[in-house]
């Protein structure tokens, strides 16, 4: 843990600036977002959310969460239990009636991510019965029959950390109990000091023939500060001045009231259950804000090779809202409003990398660490937790999100085609292209069926929208850009490729021009890893196939790529056109074993606020050409290049297949 506590002091050094949206806007024009879970596929998480840190210096903030994956009483140690660290809480059954029951079920889960609790068990029936020293069992469901066995040690049942489930102890544990009238149920709880120690306790029940029975339920009960023997009662029954209970939903987060947190920075940890990300989109969550406080939420992961973590802790960072009774659009990932309630999909195109020696600024979700984590951001809004975030919120439902398999796509011509922007929809489209410098511009992106049967394109395309403006001081006004990252095991090794290439139709009605970058990932001898940006600048020449009339021609970049008003067709850009950036450090020659890793197409907001363009068929070209023109006619032409067989060359595409 002290790793992340390093990295939390990392957030809390971050200036967040920007403006943040307003909320959940209404679904565009051009039609409400499909529903969750449509074309997309969610895989659940079965795990919950836990506390992260745990240390005795960081008391105050151990002591201030609670979560829990199941409605539950949470038993939280608010201050040091002294010299004595037992604590009894006691359940009143009133005389229930479980006379033949062959398991005792307890659902249980220990909140610490490092700390292993122990308690006993007490059964008031027929006299006082203490478990006695056996085998019971650890499940995830009441009626599993089998589960991992578990020895009573000292008369303890002991929970590793971050354990969440169900206790299967048989009832022969308790010699001499006939069930038929338990009065109560008591768990001594060994609460280690300094440790804020946090348990849920959910249902207790029985299992008889395979058939359970819930004896209790945290929802039902009542919290009382002393014992009335009163039937669903429970009660803290020494020690209640340092032990809280309350009661908590599945999902949920809460704040102790009596533990106000400020300019502290709560972590809170998901078990992704898995450390391989590769194929997968996003996460979703379920969220529940009823206050009328926004929630701050940073977001990060690791990764374990090279220890880069990835951030989504950015003011304007999109988001996919799915609220309930309403339409899906996009709103700020950075927080949640204030009375919403409904599904979040968060793409991990959204995040950006940490700083440091170990970053390569390329996203590698094949090896991850196993745990997603939630920062509550208390700094904002005044540094306060009663006014910089809710008293309460739940945050459930987790899932991990991959979009639709794809087929391989065919060759066409001379060109091997990366990126077919084959999405079903805009919710898919932009899990995988995301917006930067939205604070200042905008780009909306939209999945839309290709306008043409031209050769190579068809199915699906990206309409590309220029923003308008909403400058902040400082800003730069042309910033206006959409990005690609290839993290779904997509090889983009060059190879003996001469360019990039892509389909395009301008639907501005003008003339537009914008410019297109990429990142060479490169890694040199002792393995180190570096990118290498390479960018169309002023004068950067390239070949333009008109689709509709045939024509062929040359044009030279002048603040990017010039696309003439109603051009519908192919656009070839060679590798020898592209020039690193002034502010690029890694100044090795371009070498096409390398892979390209990343993807960027930028306009000129002040120019271009409104205009648009339909792109489809983005990939490498293998061909040297020549212009085909009224004056010069040649074999070896665009035309010629696309229309051939791409099994001719299939030697040379295959190698960006490698």
């Amino acid at each position: 843990m002290g790793r992340m506590r390093t990295i939390i002091a990392a957030m809390l050094c971050l200036a967040l600036t920007g403006t943040a949206l307003g909320g959940v806007s209404a679904a565009s024009a051009e039609g409400n977002v499909p529903a969750l879970n449509t074309e997309l596929q969610a895989e659940e998480i079965s795990s919950s959310l836990a506390m992260e840190t745990e240390d005795g210096n960081s008391s105050d903030i151990n002591g201030a969460v609670q979560t829990s994956s199941f409605d539950a009483i949470n038993v939280t140690e608010r201050t040091s239990a002294g010299a004595s660290s037992m604590a009894a809480l006691t359940y009143v059954l009133g005389g229930y009636n479980a006379a033949g029951a062959e398991f005792l079920m307890v659902q249980y889960e220990n909140c610490s991510l490092q700390n292993e609790y122990g308690f006993t068990i007490t059964l008031w029936g027929n006299g006082t019965q203490n478990a006695a020293e056996g085998t019971y069992y650890l499940v995830q469901s009441p009626t599993d029959e089998t589960g991992i066995e578990k020895a009573i040690a000292w008369g303890y049942f002991f929970q590793s950390a971050a354990y969440s489930g169900w206790l299967k102890i048989p009832v022969s544990l308790f010699p001499g109990e006939t069930w038929n009238s338990i009065g109560a149920i008591n768990f001594n709880i060994d609460f280690p000091n300094q440790l804020r120690c946090r348990i849920n306790i959910g249902e207790i029940g029985f299992l008889k023939g395979g058939v359970y029975t819930c004896a209790v339920k945290p929802s039902e009960l009542t919290i009382t500060p002393t014992n009335t023997n009163a039937p669903n009662t429970v009660v803290m029954e020494n020690k209640p001045d340092c032990i809280a209970l309350t009661k908590i939903s599945a999902g949920e987060v809460l704040y102790d009231p009596m533990l106000p947190v400020k300019d502290q920075a709560i972590t809170l940890g998901l078990n992704l259950g898995k450390t391989d990300l590769s194929g997968y989109a996003g996460i979703r969550f379920y969220a529940e804000n009823d206050s009328s406080n926004k929630l701050y939420l940073q977001k990060w992961f690791a990764e374990k090779e090279y220890g880069e973590t990835w951030y989504c802790n950015r003011d304007n960072y999109w988001a996919i809202y799915y609220p309930d009774g309403g339409s899906a659009d996009y709103g700020d990932a950075f927080y949640i409003p204030a009375g919403y309630r409904g599904f979040i999909l968060i793409p991990f195109s959204t995040f950006f990398p940490g700083w440091g020696s170990a970053c390569n600024g390329i996203m590698e979700l094949g090896e991850v660490e196993p745990y997603f984590y939630f920062l509550l951001d208390h700094w904002r809004d005044g540094g306060d937790a009663a006014s910089a975030n809710p008293t309460r919120f739940i945050l459930t439902d987790f899932a991990l999100v991959r979009a639709a398999e794809r087929q391989p796509v065919a060759n066409t011509g001379d060109v091997r085609v990366f990126m077919p922007f084959e999405y079903d929809s805009t919710e898919e489209l932009r899990l995988y292209w995301e917006s930067r410098y939205r604070a200042q511009a905008g780009v909306e992106v939209a999945s839309v069926d290709t306008p043409t049967q031209t050769q190579g394109v068809s199915g699906r395309a990206m309409h590309f929208t220029c923003g308008g403006l909403s400058l902040t001081p400082g800003a730069q006004p042309f910033a206006t850009a959409l990005d690609w990252t290839p993290t779904d095991k997509v090889s983009m090794t060059i190879g003996s490729a001469k360019g990039l290439t892509f389909w395009i139709k301008n639907t501005s009605g003008m003339q537009i021009a914008f410019r297109i970058g990429f990142d060479l990932r490169i890694v040199d001898d002792n393995g180190t890893i570096t990118t290498q940006r390479w960018e169309t600048d002023d004068g950067a020449r390239y070949l333009l196939l008109d689709t509709v009339t045939g024509s062929e021609r040359i044009g030279a970049s002048k603040n990017g790529i010039a696309i003439p008003a109603g051009f519908e067709g192919w656009v070839r850009i060679g590798f020898e056109q592209f020039s690193m950036p002034a502010w690029v450090t890694a100044t090795s020659p371009f070498d096409p074993a390398n892979d390209l890793c990343y993807i960027v197409i930028g306009m000129n907001a002040l120019t271009y606020e409104g205009a648009s363009f339909i792109m489809d068929s983005l990939g490498y070209y293998y061909t040297d050409i020549e212009v085909t023109t009224p004056f010069h006619q040649t074999a070896n032409s665009f035309a010629a290049a696309m229309a051939g067989s791409s099994a001719e060359n299939a030697d040379k595409t295959g190698e960006a297949d490698k």
